[in-house]
């Protein structure tokens, strides 16, 4: 793909198969990657495009950076809003040690792809747990009266105050609400703790 500028000179501007479209607007993954490598602590970066729920696809980024100097998402894009359009901007950023290489030496776009696949899915999990543990501290706070910040995950019917069997009910039925699932007799004797209720929810809602 290549475009004319004014003065009747062309620039080839990416590759057709490599084109992204994202919510009917096409995107170059090349020119973008271009900007990108101009980042004074970036070593190398390829753009790819990945399945998206509302737009068909999104445009996200490999990035590996020189010497591993620290460098966020946040500090990628406050570089590229001054000289990309707003929808050429990446919707998300990934950052490795390195990007694989086949044997001439170009980035190998699959192998990326599955890099960040597993780097999101990481992700997806972390988030997932956090959410439960908030989840879980709260439901623990309304049923035996205790402070969030007075509350931690190592709390068991021992040490936190007031879990006698009617907060234990309490807190069973807090948590059935909050997540929408129903726990067996033999679950609910079982969640002793905080750590127990967490490792029973979320067996439960990877099922669902």
């Amino acid at each position: 793909i290549a475009v004319k500028d004014t003065d009747g000179c062309y620039k080839i501007v990416g590759r057709n198969k490599n084109t992204i479209n994202a919510g009917g607007v096409n995107i170059y993954p090349e020119q973008v990657t271009e900007m990108i490598n101009t980042h004074p602590q970036v070593l190398e970066s390829i753009c790819l495009g990945i399945p998206d729920d509302n737009f068909g696809e999104k445009m996200v980024a490999g990035v590996s950076l020189l010497n591993n100097e620290p460098l966020n998402k946040t500090d990628l894009i406050s570089f590229l809003r001054p000289i990309l359009v707003q929808n050429q901007i990446p919707k998300d950023f990934f950052f490795f040690p390195e990007l694989p290489k086949g044997l001439a030496g170009k980035i190998r776009s699959k192998e990326v792809l599955q890099l960040i696949q597993s780097q999101s899915k990481a992700s997806s999990k972390n988030d997932t747990a956090e959410s439960v543990q908030s989840a879980i501290r709260q439901a623990a706070s309304d049923a035996f009266g205790k402070a969030t910040d007075m509350i931690s995950m190592a709390d068991t019917s021992k040490s936190l105050e007031g879990w006698d069997s009617m907060g234990h009910l309490v807190y069973v039925t807090n948590l059935e609400n909050h997540f929408k699932i129903q726990f067996s007799t033999a679950e609910m004797m079982t969640m002793n703790s905080l750590k127990n209720s967490e490792h029973i929810i979320l067996d439960k809602i990877t099922k669902l």
